[in-house]
């Protein structure tokens, strides 16, 4: 297994059998590369093949990722939307706190949030606004996977916590409930909506709004 996904040597039959090639959540471009390169004219197959007759290229559709190198077509979330209808879910129930536990990634050399975590918190902001709610500041993070329980643990501790979170993605669900745990209160009490996720509350489903690219 490589860095970006699955040995591409690995699927290199599967390739040329398919008629269409997906991936999801992969997002090492150089991996990538590979892929597309693989999906392109090749000679055809078979003992009755004509080695000059190259077939057509492959479609190959990344799914979660919108390659910059690579000229696919991209399947993503709406994250400004899927930010927006989580905090609005969570009003919905009463919350008047809410907070944001964004992403960066843990490679990245500069501390940065990656751009759908951006988008998402900016959706977040625009429910709070339009609730007239007060978008604390100390209420909105974004940290990498190994700051998550320090950075939940100083929110939880703050004179007025939120009573509602909404998370990047499953990583800051699965930390929001062990830091619960460590404080003493229940998980499942928590009023928690994710872009990629939703728990709690019925009324609260996962917002994937797809853009094609």
């Amino acid at each position: 297994r490589e860095v970006g996904g699955p040995d591409v040597n690995a699927v290199y039959d599967k390739i040329m059998d398919a008629d269409l090639v997906l991936t999801f959540g992969i997002t090492d471009e150089t991996y990538l590369q590979r892929m597309y390169a693989l999906c392109g004219p090749r000679p055809g197959r078979g003992p009755n093949a004509d080695p000059l007759q190259l077939s057509a290229r492959k479609p190959l559709v990344t799914v979660d990722y919108a390659p910059l190198m690579v000229d696919t077509t991209a399947v993503v979330s709406d994250s400004f939307a899927a930010g927006y209808h989580c905090a609005q879910s969570l009003i919905g129930t009463g919350c008047n706190r809410i907070a944001y536990l964004g992403h960066i990634r843990p490679e990245h050399p500069v501390g940065m949030p990656d751009n759908d975590s951006s988008l998402r918190e900016a959706g977040v902001f625009k429910a709070v606004r339009e609730a007239g709610l007060r978008p604390g500041n100390e209420y909105i993070q974004h940290a990498k996977p190994a700051d998550l329980a320090e950075t939940i643990r100083r929110i939880m501790t703050a004179p007025n916590p939120p009573n509602g979170w909404v998370c990047y993605s499953l990583t800051e669900v699965s930390a929001l409930k062990t830091a619960a745990q460590e404080q003493g209160q229940n998980p499942a009490k928590l009023r928690v909506a994710s872009c990629a996720y939703a728990e709690s509350f019925p009324q609260l489903r996962e917002h994937a709004s797809v853009q094609w690219r």
